[in-house]
């Protein structure tokens, strides 16, 4: 299953003046965030004139077991087959000041990120609310941020978002 983004589609069917939107089946029990992110595209290039596609649009999902399991674009493995120059960022939780204090510390952080770029190309988060801290790894990589701009960014204490400042730090 590819987790990366979705092939370019701009959702139009084989019928003139027909747009498709899928069914949440598609992705399985992810399924409902891609049909709803097809809503949008439909919005913009309908109703807007736009020219919305399905291109780069990363897939994200969580897992709702204990804990969390929250993942985005591509994997280790995804990137080796794809001859990716990466390097992965791994840190368990029991490293995660907001974890310790609530005493959830079982799981990790992972992040593999471009070695040329800088940029993040994927995460799991296993961990408490790895779900939440998935979709901030998400945004900075919508944003096609430098993995150094969470690293080095000023996040509240004690919170799970300024664990993004230890994981860039740990590299492998």
């Amino acid at each position: 299953m590819e987790r990366p983004h979705e092939s370019a589609r701009p959702l139009p069917s084989d019928r003139d003046r027909i747009w498709a939107r899928r069914h949440a089946a598609v992705h399985g029990a992810c399924g409902c965030w891609p049909a709803d992110g097809d809503f949008r595209i439909l919005r913009t290039n309908l109703i807007e004139k736009g020219s919305a596609t399905t291109e780069n649009r990363f897939v994200p999902y969580t897992v709702f077991i204990d804990p969390q399991l929250g993942r985005v674009g591509i994997t280790e493995t995804q990137a080796r087959a794809q001859n990716k120059k990466f390097r992965v960022a791994k840190m368990p939780m029991n490293y995660v000041a907001r974890a310790l204090e609530v005493d959830e510390t079982r799981g990790f952080m992972k992040a593999i990120v471009d070695a040329e770029s800088n940029q993040i190309l994927g995460a799991a988060v296993l961990g408490i609310e790895g779900g939440e801290i998935m979709a901030m790894l998400q945004l900075a990589m919508m944003g096609r941020l430098p993995f150094t701009t969470l690293r080095d960014a000023t996040f509240a204490h004690p919170t799970l978002a300024e664990s993004l400042n230890n994981l860039f730090t740990h590299f492998a």
